[in-house]
Parts: structure tokens; C-alpha cells; sequence
């Protein structure tokens, strides 16, 4: 057996209803179409970063639609999540986002990428401020 190391390491899922609770209610809003986020900067705990990657049933009737969509944004955060992680770690930031898909469509992997990249940059660029 090989181990594979291009996944979504599982320290980035956020998980539990509460965490996801506050965030939906108190947190604020990016958008880099087809990609909106929802973030917050949680109150003590790791400096950790975690992600809730959100498809909505509502705009893809489909099971295997709306996993398509949450796989393009996984493959797209991981790759380029580095910086900001390594940021939220220095600072002793624990970060917490939720991503939708917004578009009514499956895009192609490279439109999801740069919007992921926007999304990223203008993240960390709110946490500077």
C-alpha cells in the first residue's frame, strides 16, 4: 500500500453543529464567482484552519453534482491554501470558512482554481487589516 499525500488532510474539515452554527450567523462574506465564503476568526482554541465545503441541493438536484462541485473546490483549496495556513499558524489565528458553489453550473476545474486563489488572497488580506 502507497500513501497517497495529495488529499485534503482531514484537520481542515470543520465538523459539529455548533462551529457551524456561529459561523453561518456571525460570519462575513467574500465572494470571486463561483465561489462565495462565509468566515470567521473564532474565539481561542488552535490556531487552526478549517472548511466547510457547501453544494446546494437547491441548485443541483443531483448527489453526483453537488460532490463534483465540493470535489473541484477541495482540489482547489488545498492547492493553494498553503500560504494562508502558514499565516493563521504564525499569528495563533483559528479560522474557520465555509465555501460555496454559487454558479448554476459545473464549471471547469481552472475557473473554480482562480476564484478559490481570489478567495484565498482577499481571506488573508481581512485578516491583515
Amino acid at each position: 500500500m502507497s500513501s497517497c499525500r495529495n488529499i485534503f488532510p482531514r484537520r481542515y474539515s470543520l465538523k459539529g453543529q455548533q462551529g457551524i452554527s456561529m459561523l453561518m450567523s456571525q460570519g462575513h462574506w467574500l465572494r470571486a464567482f463561483p465561489l462565495s465564503c462565509k468566515w470567521m476568526v473564532m474565539d481561542g482554541g488552535k490556531p487552526v484552519m478549517q472548511f466547510v465545503l457547501v453544494a446546494r441541493k437547491k441548485i443541483f438536484k443531483h448527489a453526483v453534482d453537488r460532490n463534483r462541485c465540493k470535489r473541484l473546490m477541495r482540489e482547489a483549496l488545498r492547492l493553494h491554501c498553503q500560504e494562508l495556513e502558514e499565516y493563521c499558524r504564525t499569528n495563533g489565528i483559528p479560522l474557520k470558512v465555509a465555501v460555496f458553489y454559487t454558479s448554476p453550473i459545473i464549471e471547469e476545474f481552472a475557473v473554480v482554481e482562480r476564484a478559490a486563489k481570489r478567495l484565498l488572497a482577499a481571506l488573508q488580506t481581512n485578516l491583515t487589516d
